[in-house]
């Protein structure tokens, strides 16, 4: 092996199936710009190798770091050493770093969902209703989100409502949590309770193909609620291309895409992220909106 493969430190994206992912260019472009000898590569792990590869990259002498994602989130919450408040408070891992020689867990999909929702939407949630789709992992970390940022009430709407109901019981014990409610997709409250928020997030996975069916009738959709899809690719799903029709303010996922890896980025190297490096690799998200 040569001397540059052995020293170069390799981050890795662990996920199944990964299918198309922009953190690779992203990663690797931040490392060129910095000068850094690092390279980020996709590696597919299916659930019953998560924790073999886990025992792998402990051993590997250049591991320099990972992100952890679908569906991988929660589970790595028990291969890893030690875990931080926000991992722990959002009840999954997405990033993997190292720590006093421990593989530590963190979570940075909370702090870059908030940024992009401020900075790139222009959208601050104190005070504000929401409604949240889905219950998964992304969700998590969208609720805790918006818990922290101060919200007044949250709708959680999910296909299957006790899940709805779980992550509802579950944050709505956080200290000055906001009126969360469950709700299903044919709740006879859905209509109504849409029409009085001002933010609606899709944090489920439906409209990465233009064959899913839509998650409701988006001709229900009000005017003048503001949308996030934390879809990147499309870069306009269904949703964001119905609520861009009523003249609604629109955002998709590049932003916190961006954001969360900067945070990533800092654990790895120790350094602070070239953003527009960053934001360069994967193509500014209003640009692609055609906003």
């Amino acid at each position: 092996m040569s001397k540059k493969a052995s020293t170069t430190r390799v981050c890795f994206l662990l996920g199944y199936p990964l299918g198309h992912t922009r953190s690779p260019s992203m990663h690797n472009a931040a490392f060129a710009a910095l000068g850094l000898d690092y390279r980020y590569v996709p590696l597919e792990v299916k659930p019953e190798g998560l924790s073999a590869v886990f025992s792998a990259l402990r051993i590997m002498e250049n591991f320099g770091g990972a992100n952890v994602t679908v569906p991988h989130k929660v589970a790595a919450m028990e291969l890893v050493d030690g875990r931080t408040e926000e991992a722990e408070r959002i009840g999954a891992v997405n990033t993997l770093f190292w720590r006093d020689r421990e593989l530590w867990g963190d979570n940075t999909d909370a702090q870059g969902f908030l940024s992009s929702l401020v900075e790139d939407l222009g959208f601050h949630p104190r005070g504000r209703r929401v409604m949240v789709l889905g219950a998964g992992g992304a969700a998590r970390a969208v609720l805790c989100a918006l818990i922290g940022a101060g919200v007044e009430e949250i709708y959680v709407v999910n296909r299957t409502v006790e899940r709805a109901q779980e992550l509802a019981q579950r944050y709505g014990k956080v200290k000055e949590a906001p009126t969360l409610v469950p709700l299903g997709f044919f709740d006879s409250r859905f209509r109504s309770a849409l029409k009085g928020c001002d933010l609606l997030i899709n944090s489920t996975s439906v409209g990465l193909s233009r064959d899913d069916p839509p998650l409701f009738d988006y001709d229900l959709l009000p005017p003048g609620i503001a949308v996030c899809d934390l879809i990147y690719e499309p870069p306009l799903t269904p949703l964001l291309e119905a609520a861009r029709g009523k003249r609604c303010r629109i955002l998709n996922g590049l932003g916190m895409l961006v954001r969360q890896g900067a945070l990533s980025f800092h654990l790895w190297t120790g350094k602070e992220p070239p953003l527009e490096e960053m934001r360069g690799a994967v193509g500014n998200s209003l640009d692609r909106l055609g906003a």
